[in-house]
């Protein structure tokens, strides 16, 4: 019982530390992919989150909120992601995908 905790324990340790290593990490590039019908200049102006800007996970989350607000997109098939970037930072990816057309 004790070792599930401790291996638990290193886990919860593990995934914090991640999280702290991408909040110190400079934002590379700003991707759109998926299948849409919106410029990515209309989608652009929904996101406060700028290349070179300090990576924050609550920043990014919030312009994913304010991009969906828009109605536009299928909330239950869009999404946001991060990945490496080349030169150490992070590329976050936005995978949209417009509402179906009724």
């Amino acid at each position: 019982m004790k070792r599930i905790a401790i291996t638990a324990l290193a886990v919860v340790l593990l995934a914090v530390s991640a999280l702290a290593l991408d909040d110190n990490r400079l934002i590379e590039k700003i991707e759109f992919k998926g299948r849409y019908t919106v410029s990515n200049e209309e989608i652009t102006k929904h996101v406060k989150t700028k290349v070179g800007d300090k990576y924050q996970s609550e920043l990014v989350s919030a312009d994913f909120e304010r991009v969906l607000a828009t109605r536009l997109f299928d909330d239950t098939k869009s999404a946001v992601i991060t990945k490496p970037g080349q030169n150490g930072g992070i590329i976050v990816v936005f995978v949209l995908v417009d509402k179906p057309r009724k």
